[in-house]
Formats: structure tokens, C-alpha cells, sequence
């Protein structure tokens, strides 16, 4: 009979061997003893575990084979005692059968199961019994230093057997490696400082290849870091550079811990700046000074191989808005390497001077010709518009060309195809008077294209901060724009019924238009409100709701516009610098996409920089370009940071205690795995000993019940004993006074006879 579970009785009755040994005088059929639940669980291997070795002995007595006992992995899972009682009972059944299973060769190899729960005490039991210490597990090949669950077992397993540290598994992974991918931080620390190899060799992986299912771990990739950063570490660009999962190359690897492990990127950044002292003979003062020399290196940054235009690294800052790194030193140098180029420096001023040609010579263009006909007296200017009009839309098919998907995302490049496209349907005259279409195509080329002109000078540090402060203003003021309409739907309505005489109002939409106009302050009081209409009354409620306008919507809504402007400045500014370090990001990356297949005009290679050199050496042209296009990075980089710092503060300190969190809980379990051991190693001794006052004090009880029994027995009989005498004495007392009795009666008899006899003669003489 089993329950819903499959387990039977055997299985409930382990903890109670007087029990088991009852159920098995009922039922000895074997398969009944060994029943397997659903689980999985015996009612040995449930013996096993819990420590109870009376019913461990009586079942080890009916199994079926050597697989009921070491198929189940009740190794690392119950007492010494109980695993040496099992080696030893089945030595003397079948030695061989032992002997494999201390060498590895069954499903779960015993030393790994030790080492996974750290027991050292089984791990030393089971190679003093002859188990191999270099045994492999049968899944992934690896040895029990790759099982190790807690340092102790590691330092143990290196204390053995030290050339097991370099040993692989099947998918070439060493004992660091999974300690690596399994987030065992302090097992990591102890093999790196004890050799581990890090970098692939002959079967062997990358330590970071080790990682296949990509699931980092800050804490331990920041232990790889730290490490490598040591006196005498080992290269990080040589560790970074070796992962074959990266193909070989930093920058992707850094572009991967920039979406994943952001401290790490960061942490590599920060390694890529060196400082050193260099002494300089001033030849004016005839001394020497020390001077500091920066060199920045760019590895992380630049790919080691031409990869179709593709900076990885820096197109991850950009998609995931990691902008502490945009913010750093080795990245806006980086940057401004690329844009300060002579290659990137000619293709700019080929852009701007094409650009700029075609806007000036359409601007003069509209402005000679008169609105509704065509002027012969500008045709050379028109040729002009048309020819740069078309130089430019080449230029914007070769970008699309180059960069598919990314032209199409940005909104710039639609404007521009709008202003070309009204450009040529403007200048191009078929006939001698223009058609409305022209005249309209004609407004909305000058318009985009001055606003195309305003959006480009954002590429530009000079000007682009304030460009995108006016973005953010206006997205600010749209966002209020919507509840702004409703008070003038109303009270251009109101005006409407009221004013409809006036020229303003005789419309719905005239009305709505010059609603908000006023809004702006244009009220035209006099000639509007301030006549008195036909109907008396009607000008008292044009006059009250005028009133009400200007305190509502002038005066309430345009300040709350005026404070979204100006109050917010200061953030406004701050978070303006960091869209323009995404910015020259991305137009970083764009010059890359589109110019990497013409070597001459396409941004140059950097891996290192060093600095300072003298700004006055440059030309008249290169420190003007230098003075627009780059950043001012002390100030900046300290506004972005600081505006970081407030933003991501909490983030950073719930990181940092998420890290530690870690670590403590790691320490916490491998101190609960140890004290388990020692639990499950004094487990036994506890039973035992328990088991010997039991049986003690249940000894000492039966004698003191003997004891009890033997004073009781005497006491009955004494108390018997008395009672007999007591009662002879009774029996002879009462014999006594019955004779006294008898005696006394015969007196009292005889005193009668005598006074009967006396009496008589004395009454017959009467």
C-alpha cells in the first residue's frame, strides 16, 4: 500500500528502527523495502540521510544490488557514519563493486557530492577509502575541484592535488572558469591567487569565453579586473584581446559589459588613463621642471580590426544611455580624435559649404522674385539654387547608401528631403506666372531650410548647447500647449457669440485665431473692446469676460509658460550637455558607417594619445575647428557627472549593497555549509552518545524498580509478619478474658447457689 506520494510504510518508519525491524519480520520482500517513491527516495537512501543507522543496518540488509545503495546520491547528504558503515558492509559483499564506486564510475561520483556540500571530513574518508581524486563526473567530464561548493573544499582539493587547477572539462572550461559563470566569488579569488590560468591555451578557454549562457555577474568579472590590476597581474588588454567569444577584440567585449556590467566598463575606463611625470629643460629659464604627461589609451574604444565602420563600444553608450561613460576623459578625447581629423575636418567643410551655398542662393533667390511672377533678372541664380540643390541630394543618397537603416531613423534627413524636393519644384519655372503650388513650395524651402541650418550648428560645441536647450524649451511649452487650447477654444468662442460684428470674430476659426493672439498681449483694446456695441448689456459681458481673459490666460497661463522656460534652466542645461555628448556620439558613429570604405576621407585609427602639446602650434584653421567642435571638457565633463551623481546616486548605492548583499550571502552559506558539516559529522557521535544515556538511564531505572520492588516485598512481609503476631496476640488475648469471664461467671454462679441456699430456709420460716 502506498500513499498519493508512493511511498509506503518502509518509508515512514526509518526514523523508528524497533519499528522497521517489526515490518520487516511481517514483509521481508525486498522489492517492498527498496520501494522507490516518486520522488525518487528509498527508504534506505531516507535512512541515509536523516542519520538513522539502526534502520540504515536493517535495510542494507535487503537491497538488491550495489545500485540501490550508490546510484542514489545520498553521498554529501548524510553522516560519516553512515557512509563508512555502507563502504565498509559492502567491501565484504562485493569488493569490486566498491572499488568502482570510490573511483567514480557510477552516476554520482562520491567526491564530487562531497566537495558540492563542502565536507571535507567525507572528502578525506572517502580518499582514505580509495576513492580517486582526479575522478571525473560523468555529464561534463569535470573533476571535484569543478563541484567545489564552498572555499574549504577548494583549499582542500589544491592542498592534495595542485595540478588540478588547469584541469578542463569537456567544453574546455577550468575549475575558475565555472567558478566564474556559477558566481562563486570567493572560490574565484582563491584559484586566481593561486595560479589559475585566465587567457585559452591548448583545450582551454578564455576565462570569459566560460560564460556561454551570458549571465553576468558584476561582482565576479570586477574580481577578473581588480585582479589583472595587481602588481604583476597579467595583461587586461592581452585577457580581453584573447577571448575568441569577442572575435579577438576588446572593443566588443566592452561593449558587452557596457549593456551588462556597467561598473566593470567603467572600471576599464578609468584604467585607460596613465599619468606620468617627465622632466622638460626649459631653455628661457635654463632649469628643469617636471611637467605631468597624460597618455590615454583607446583599445577598449577602437576595434582592433576593420569591422565595416562599427564602433561597438561606442554605439552601446549611445542605445543604452550609459552616459557616465560618455561623460569620461578616454571617451570625449576619443571622440574629439575622430572629429578633429583632417579627413573629418574637409568632409565637414565640403557639407557646410554645400550646404551653405544652396541656402544663401535660394534665400537671394526668393527674395528678387516677386510673389506671383518670374523675374528674368536671376537666372544664373536660379542655375545656382538647382545645381547645389542637386549636389546635395547626391550627398544624401550616398549617406543612405552607407547607413540604410540609420538614415531613416533620424528626422533631420526627411526635412532635408522636404527642402530639396520644394526647392526644385520652386525654382524650376515651366511657365511665366507661378501656380499656388510653387508659391507654397517656395515658403517651405526658405523655412526648412533655415531651420535645417539652425538644427546643424547643434554638431557644433559652440552652438549646439544652446541649440538643444531651445529643443528642450519647446517640448516643455508643446507639453502645457494642449491645456493652453481649451481656455481659448473657450473664450474664443465667447467672443465669437458676442463679437461676431467684429472683423476678429465673424468666424469660428478667425475668432479661435485671434483668441490666440491676444493671448500673447495683442489685444487692440481700444478699437475691439472698448467701443460700445449696439446692446448695452452685451458690452458689460464682453467687458467681464475680457476681464477674466486677461486674468486666466495672459496673465496665469503665460507666466506658467515663462516659469517651464526659465525656471528649469539650470537642469535644462545640464541634461542639454548630455544629449550633446550622445549627439557627437552618434555623428562619431555616422562618419564612421559612411566614410570607412574611402581611406581618405574617413576618420582615422587611435588606440593612444598622449597629451599636453601646445594649442598655439596649430594653424589659424585647425584652432578654429578645434574651438567649435570641441567640448570644453573640464566644465562638462564635471556638469554631467555631477548631474549623474544626483540622478543615479541611489542607484549606484543600492549596486554597491546588492554586490556586498552577494558576497556576505555567499560567506554566509559556505559558513552554513561548514557548520553543516560539522553538524552532520557530530551527528553521529550525538546519536550515539545519546543512545548510550538512553540506554544508561533506562538501566538505572530498571534497578531502581528492582530496588523498589525487592523494599517493597521485604516491607509486605514484615507488615505480614506483624499482622500475624498481632493477631496470635489478639488470639491469646482474647482467651484470657475469656476465661477470666468463665471464671467470674462460675463465681457469680457459685455467690448465687449460696445466697439461693441462704434464703430458703429464712422464706419457709416467714
Amino acid at each position: 500500500m502506498c500513499d498519493n506520494n508512493g511511498k509506503n510504510v518502509f518509508h515512514y518508519a526509518v526514523k523508528y528502527p524497533a519499528v522497521v525491524e517489526h515490518l520487516i519480520m511481517l514483509n521481508k520482500n525486498r522489492d517492498t523495502i527498496n520501494k522507490k517513491a516518486k520522488d525518487g527516495s528509498t527508504p534506505l537512501q531516507l535512512a541515509a540521510e536523516g542519520g538513522f543507522i539502526e534502520s540504515f543496518k536493517m535495510l542494507l540488509g535487503y537491497i538488491t544490488g550495489e545500485k540501490d545503495l550508490f546510484y542514489p546520491p545520498f553521498v554529501g547528504y548524510t553522516t560519516i557514519e553512515v557512509l563508512e558503515l555502507a563502504l565498509d558492509d559492502w567491501k565484504l559483499r562485493d569488493e569490486l563493486a566498491a572499488s568502482a564506486f570510490l573511483r567514480g564510475s557510477y552516476k554520482y561520483p562520491p567526491l564530487h557530492r562531497a566537495a558540492r556540500v563542502g565536507n571535507i571530513e567525507m572528502m578525506q574518508l572517502l580518499l582514505d577509502k580509495g576513492a580517486d581524486g582526479k575522478q571525473r563526473d560523468r555529464l561534463l567530464d569535470g573533476t571535484a575541484l569543478h563541484s567545489a561548493g564552498n572555499r574549504p573544499a577548494a583549499e582542500f582539493l589544491i592542498k592534495k592535488f595542485p595540478e588540478m587547477i588547469d584541469y578542463t572539462d569537456n567544453d574546455m572550461v577550468t575549475a575558475s572558469g565555472r567558478a566564474f559563470v556559477e558566481n562563486k566569488v570567493q572560490i574565484l579569488k582563491f584559484l586566481l591567487k593561486n595560479g589559475a590560468q585566465m587567457t585559452s591555451g591548448k583545450n582551454r578557454r578564455n576565462i570569459f569565453d566560460c560564460d556561454y549562457y551570458e549571465e553576468a555577474n558584476e561582482a565576479t568579472i570586477m574580481i577578473i579586473i581588480n585582479f589583472c590590476l595587481e602588481d604583476n597581474g597579467p595583461n587586461l588588454r592581452k585577457l580581453m584581446d584573447d577571448s575568441c567569444r569577442f572575435n579577438n577584440d576588446s572593443s566588443q567585449m566592452m561593449s558587452w559589459l557596457i549593456k551588462n556590467c556597467l561598473g566593470a566598463a567603467v572600471k576599464i575606463l578609468d584604467q585607460c588613463i596613465y599619468k606620468k611625470r617627465k622632466r622638460v629643460y626649459n631653455p628661457n629659464l635654463g632649469i628643469f621642471s617636471n611637467n605631468w604627461v597624460i597618455n590615454y589609451y583607446f583599445f577598449p574604444l577602437q576595434p582592433v580590426k576593420n569591422t565595416a565602420g562599427k564602433l561597438e563600444t561606442i554605439e552601446s553608450m549611445v542605445q543604452y544611455k550609459r552616459d557616465e561613460c560618455l561623460a569620461h576623459p578616454v571617451v570625449i578625447k576619443f571622440l574629439n580624435q575622430k572629429l578633429n581629423s583632417r579627413n573629418v575636418r574637409l568632409w565637414f567643410v565640403c557639407n557646410v559649404w554645400l550646404y551653405t551655398i544652396f541656402l544663401i542662393s535660394l534665400t537671394a533667390y526668393t527674395a528678387i522674385q516677386t510673389k506671383g511672377f518670374y523675374s528674368s533678372r536671376s537666372p544664373a541664380l536660379s542655375t545656382v539654387t538647382l545645381i547645389f540643390c542637386i549636389l546635395n541630394m547626391l550627398k544624401e543618397i550616398f549617406q543612405a547608401k552607407f547607413d540604410w537603416n540609420g538614415y531613416f531613423r533620424s528626422i533631420d534627413n526627411y526635412f532635408e528631403w522636404v527642402t530639396y524636393i520644394s526647392a526644385i519644384a520652386y525654382v524650376v519655372q515651366p511657365a511665366v506666372e507661378r501656380s499656388d503650388f510653387q508659391v507654397a513650395s517656395g515658403s517651405l524651402a526658405v523655412f526648412f531650410g533655415w531651420i535645417n541650418f539652425i538644427w546643424f550648428l547643434k554638431r557644433f560645441s559652440l552652438f549646439g548647447i544652446y541649440v538643444l536647450m531651445a529643443k528642450k524649451v519647446l517640448i516643455s511649452g508643446l507639453k502645457v500647449i494642449p491645456m493652453a487650447f481649451f481656455f481659448i477654444i473657450a473664450f474664443g468662442m465667447a467672443f465669437y457669440v458676442i463679437r461676431s460684428e467684429d472683423e476678429g470674430f465673424t468666424t469660428i476659426h478667425n475668432s479661435l485665431l485671434t483668441t490666440f493672439v491676444m493671448m500673447n498681449g495683442e489685444l487692440d483694446y481700444r478699437d475691439t473692446f472698448l467701443l460700445n456695441g449696439p446692446n448695452e448689456f452685451y458690452t458689460h459681458i464682453q467687458r467681464i469676460f475680457l476681464v477674466v481673459f486677461l486674468i486666466v490666460v495672459t496673465i496665469a497661463i503665460m507666466n506658467l509658460l515663462t516659469g517651464l522656460a526659465v525656471g528649469d534652466t539650470s537642469a535644462m542645461l545640464k541634461r542639454s550637455k548630455v544629449e550633446k555628448l550622445r549627439y557627437k556620439a552618434n555623428l562619431v558613429i555616422t562618419l564612421e558607417r559612411s566614410l570607412h570604405s574611402f581611406p581618405l576621407a574617413s576618420p582615422p585609427i587611435v588606440y593612444e594619445l598622449g597629451e599636453k602639446w601646445d594649442p598655439t602650434r596649430l594653424s589659424l584653421l585647425p584652432r578654429l575647428w578645434k574651438t567649435m567642435t570641441n567640448e570644453d571638457n573640464e566644465a562638462d565633463e564635471e556638469d554631467v557627472v555631477n548631474l549623474k551623481q544626483i540622478e543615479d546616486r541611489l542607484k549606484t548605492i543600492s549596486e554597491t549593497s546588492e554586490a556586498r548583499e552577494k558576497e556576505l550571502g555567499e560567506e554566509i552559506i559556505n559558513l552554513k555549509n561548514q557548520l553543516v558539516c560539522e553538524v552532520s559529522v557530530a551527528r553521529g557521535k550525538t546519536v550515539e552518545e545519546q543512545l548510550k544515556n538512553l540506554s544508561e538511564i533506562s538501566e538505572a531505572k530498571v534497578k531502581s524498580l528492582e530496588e523498589r520492588l525487592k523494599s517493597f516485598s521485604e516491607t509486605y512481609e514484615v507488615r505480614e509478619r506483624n499482622t500475624q503476631e498481632q493477631l496470635k496476640h489478639l488470639l491469646e488475648v482474647s482467651e484470657a478474658r475469656g476465661k477470666k469471664l468463665e471464671e467470674q461467671l462460675n463465681k457469680i454462679q457459685t455467690i448465687l447457689e449460696i445466697m439461693e441456699s441462704n434464703v430458703a430456709p429464712a422464706f419457709n420460716q416467714s
